[in-house]
Formats: structure tokens, sequence, C-alpha cells
């Protein structure tokens, strides 16, 4: 964060406040350090301005909404990252391979990896899964859609009946978008045990 100093604040504590820490930090207080610059300044009003900063850490990476399957479940956090854990049929979780996660120690946590959805995505909404089977859906932040998982009747709507996210290199850029129709995206999405829907911007 940038920190201004004008008149009215120049002898006030100022306070930084850092969000997504917890991304790559255990959660709980996080010590941190700013440098301030030591040249003297000629102006009265900045002359015996001391310096003192507080930081403030707020946690943004809360679980915001949970969606399950059968044995599977994803949760999108406030900054839109996503994260699968359970069973991982048809590569469910997103994560390249078909390994369950969760069922031994030391899976679960800053070891679980996020879900890959492409260079600068997040997911805006998750899908509701209605007796969801093996695949999970998201809004991402451009309105768009993208399914990933079991796609034996052609659920992830990508043209054809191959499973995405069971293999490397599937996920990420490689996962095409839902073809919505031109110009379209979805407002709402949900999956069930072989289909999946939207509702459009278009309603």
């Amino acid at each position: 964060a940038t920190l201004t100093f004008t008149a009215a604040d120049s002898k006030t504590d100022q306070t930084v406040t850092v969000t997504g820490i917890d991304e790559v930090a255990p959660d709980g207080d996080v010590n941190y350090s700013i440098k301030l610059g030591n040249t003297a300044s000629t102006d009265a009003l900045y002359k015996d301005l001391e310096g003192k900063v507080d930081l403030t850490n707020v946690d943004d990476d809360k679980p915001v909404k949970i969606v399950g399957n059968w044995g599977s479940n994803c949760v999108r956090f406030v900054d839109g990252a996503v994260k699968c854990w359970g069973r991982n049929n048809s590569g469910c979780l997103g994560l390249g391979d078909t390994l369950p996660r969760g069922d031994q120690a030391g899976e679960m946590g800053a070891a679980l990896p996020f879900v890959d959805l492409g260079p600068g995505r997040t997911a805006k909404r998750l899908g509701d899964n209605v007796r969801g089977e093996g695949h999970f859906c998201a809004i991402l932040d451009n309105d768009k859609v993208k399914c990933w998982g079991s796609n034996y009747n052609g659920q992830l709507g990508i043209g054809d009946v191959n499973p995405r996210g069971d293999q490397a290199g599937e996920m990420g850029d490689a996962l095409a978008y839902v073809d919505l129709g031109a110009g379209r995206t979805a407002k709402v999405v949900a999956s069930g045990e072989a289909w999946s829907c939207a509702i459009l911007d278009n309603d």
C-alpha cells in the first residue's frame, strides 16, 4: 500500500491494511516491517514526522461457498480462489490427476493445491450441485463458465466425452470455456449426475 502524508495527517499514526496474506502464509498474525525514508524535510509541516506505521492483516481467505457431490467438495474463497478435496474420479478435483485428497495426513491446508482456472482467472460463483456425481462448474470473473471432471455424457459442454482435470496439462488455459452462444455469459450455473445448466445474462 502507498502512504500519502498530508498536512492534515502529518503527525497522525498511519495504518496500512494488507489482504491476501494467508494465500502464502498460515492463518494468524504475521509480522511485517515498513521502511520509511529518512530524508529530512524542509517543510515545517513534516519536519517532526515520526513515521509510526501500524500494519493490520485482514484474513481474506475465508470460504464463502462450499459445494459437494458424491464424495467430493469444492470451496470458493473471498478472493475467488478454488480448492477441492475428497474423491477424485475422473479428475473432478481439477488437480491434473485422479488421486483423492484429504484421505491421508498432510494433504490438506497449504498442501492442497488451488484449482488452476487460468492465468489471472478467479471464480465468481461455484455451480450448485444437484446430486452431482463427478464434475464441478464455475462462473469465472469474466462471467464465462468452465467445468471439469467426469464427462461421459458431455456434461462439461466442450464438445467431447473426455474427462478434464484427470491428467496434467488439462486445466488452466487448456480447459475450454463452455460455449453459451455468441456474446452470452452466465449468471447462474448448476450441475447434476450427468448434466449442467446455466441461466444466461439475457435470462
